[in-house]
């Protein structure tokens, strides 16, 4: 914050009041929308807008650490609610179907979502993060 009314800032402001900043945040970019111009298109994806709001401000308007802290919580909701979890490149098998892109660190498209995996395209898949360019992070597959 800026510092209104009482001239604190950052950790100085109470962590209730900075989670309760987040969290309101969201919810009147989610819902209300009052944060943007009342003429503007409306996003695909209320809740993906409303955390890239928030990630846009963190570190000036919100708590950088909160905010994130928010946005991976919030994604689990938003996996749950698409039937998706999330595994590790070991954890692959076959049968499993995609539920996001998986795209290399190169940031190469390697198979789109929907993809049910065969036993050879998780070989190829652990082939190429060992050889060409590794996979960081979670692999996002639809629940059975």
């Amino acid at each position: 914050g800026g510092g209104f009314p009482d001239g604190i800032k950052n950790d100085q402001i109470p962590l209730e009041a900075r989670i309760i900043s987040v969290v309101n945040a969201f919810d009147e970019m989610r819902h209300r929308r009052r944060f943007e111009d009342p003429d503007a298109k409306p996003p695909e994806d209320a809740d993906e807008y409303a955390i890239e709001h928030l990630r846009r401000f963190a570190g000036s308007r919100f708590d950088a650490t909160l905010v994130e802290r928010f946005a991976g919580l919030f994604e689990k909701i938003i996996l749950a609610r698409k039937n998706l979890y999330t595994v590790k490149l070991a954890e692959l098998a076959e049968g499993m179907t995609l539920g996001k892109n998986l795209y290399a660190a190169n940031g190469k498209l390697l198979l789109r979502a929907g993809h049910t995996l065969s036993a050879l395209f998780v070989n190829k898949i652990r082939n190429y993060h060992t050889h060409i360019s590794p996979i960081e992070g979670d692999i996002h597959i639809y629940r059975s």
